[in-house]
């Protein structure tokens, strides 16, 4: 592994840049936390991510323990290990639920509050597992338990990512509350590399371009041609106050010359110059100069 490479994943928190990377993965997640908070705590929230970082085993677990936190049994089935919820975020859902006063629940035990998130806790672990399929899928009977009663629950000899998911109210410009996920790092970092080889695959190659026939279709195409006398600047009041009859000088006109504009691609452009005479009965000009090049080349298709 390169030195610039070791230089940029230490400044990710440990994490290569092909995961941080790796849009859809982190859109899909963040979707399915505002998915959840819409339809599962009954709150209209935006999910931004916050921190990702990788954690030991040890400092996870201490993490879950500062917050509500619930770890998947059985254990080790699939990329998402464990979930912890803010202490406010839980609080706000459970007045919601009961119908209570913000201020009567936040003097309620800290036991209550987790027994009363535990089955949103459950319906954000299959949102996930749903969205983001980084591991194996949760059987029917996956449950979420309180990670003090599941002593080395995390300990399994892989290497965990923690991601903070903040949730802001609507019109909030500080977050609400937030969500943390521990992810086993090594099924999550699959399941970016998975989604990459598909978007590669879902990228159509485009299509050869036909030269001759591009050239050929261009030129049976109409292109506007302006035989321009001079050219002169006005102010513009003077041209808002020009009245029929009025004389206009044309001080850099020359006798008989023309200059010939076409209409190109990128506006009017000059390409030759001409005199102004007749042919069979009717007003016509001879072009007096061979057509500047950057016109031929862009009509050639060169």
């Amino acid at each position: 592994m390169s030195e610039t490479l070791l230089k940029m994943m230490r400044s990710a928190g440990g994490i290569s840049p092909s995961l941080l990377q790796c849009e859809p993965l982190w859109a899909a997640m963040l979707d399915a936390c505002e998915t959840w908070s819409n339809d599962v705590l009954g709150f209209e929230m935006k999910a931004q991510l916050g921190g990702r970082r990788q954690v030991t085993v040890k400092g996870a677990q201490s993490r879950i323990r500062e917050k509500f936190g619930y770890v998947c049994l059985p254990s080790g089935i699939g990329g998402l290990r464990a979930i912890s919820l803010s202490a406010d975020l839980a609080e706000r859902f459970v007045a919601r639920r009961l119908k209570e006063d913000l201020s009567h629940i936040e003097i309620a035990p800290p036991l209550f509050l987790r027994l009363m998130c535990d089955k949103p806790m459950r319906r954000l672990m299959e949102r996930l597992a749903q969205d983001v399929p980084a591991g194996p899928p949760l059987p029917d009977d996956f449950m979420v338990a309180d990670p003090a009663g599941v002593p080395g629950g995390l300990d399994d000899g892989n290497a965990l990512i923690a991601i903070t998911v903040n949730l802001f109210a609507k019109g909030a410009l500080e977050p609400t509350g937030n969500v943390q996920l521990y992810y086993n790092l090594e099924p999550l970092v699959a399941h970016a590399e998975q989604l990459k080889a598909t978007k590669v695959e879902t990228v159509k190659p485009r299509a050869a371009v036909n030269k001759t026939g591009l050239i050929k279709s261009i030129r049976c195409s109409n292109i506007g041609l302006d035989a321009v006398l001079a050219k002169l600047n006005l102010s513009v009041a003077d041209c808002s106050g020009l009245q029929v009859g009025q004389i206009v000088p044309l001080e850099d006109a020359e006798s008989g010359k023309l200059y010939v504009h076409a209409e190109t691609l990128t506006g009017s452009a000059e390409i030759g110059s001409a005199e102004l005479g007749n042919w069979k009965g009717q007003r016509a000009i001879k072009l007096t100069s061979p057509l500047r090049e950057s016109f031929i080349q862009e009509i050639s298709g060169a």
